[in-house]
């Protein structure tokens, strides 16, 4: 005998009219001989019934696409990202990039040799005074740099964020 899952399965299968034309007959048989594939037939008959019977489809009221529009209307638009940037911010990004370019290009002019080997051109001696700056650029002091830089950039955002809340306070 077939479980109860199985016994549903075929006989809405049946109902909906979606089994092939030996399924649907071989139930139909079922159906007409065994008292539980009748029962539970007519069990779904009923409920599929009253769910069909229980359905009636509500119209939407004539001014449905109206109402959509106006509350759609009433939204605020979001503001341009012209708002969101602040040039001093930008300006400030710019700033310390050139300054880290000025000091890379430095420290590594710095650093170049300068003595021509060529016989053919000949310069006069060039001396440049050496510069120990490995010595001071230590774990220590670029520690002591990044600290300070963190602490100047927090200030910079903190007053840029105290501005614009003013800002926006006195609109």
């Amino acid at each position: 005998m077939e479980d109860r899952d199985n016994i549903e399965i075929r006989l809405w299968e049946f109902i909906d009219g979606i089994s092939n034309e030996a399924d649907m007959e071989q139930v139909s048989v079922l159906i007409a001989t065994d008292p539980i594939w009748k029962a539970k037939y007519e069990e779904l008959l009923s409920f599929n019934a009253a769910i069909v019977s229980g359905l009636e489809l509500d119209e939407p009221p004539v001014r449905f696409t109206k109402n959509v529009m106006d509350m759609v209307a009433d939204v605020k638009m979001a503001p341009s990202i012209n708002g969101y940037i602040n040039p001093s911010v930008i300006k400030g990004i710019a700033a310390f990039f050139v300054i880290s370019i000025i000091l890379v290009v430095g420290y590594s002019l710095s650093t170049v040799s300068w003595t021509i080997t060529a016989s053919s051109f000949k310069m006069p001696a060039l001396k440049v005074p050496t510069l120990a700056l490995p010595a001071h650029f230590n774990s220590t002091f670029i520690n002591v740099a990044i600290g300070i830089n963190v602490i100047l950039g927090l200030l910079f955002a903190d007053m840029m964020l105290r501005k614009r809340d003013r800002k926006k306070q006195h609109q």
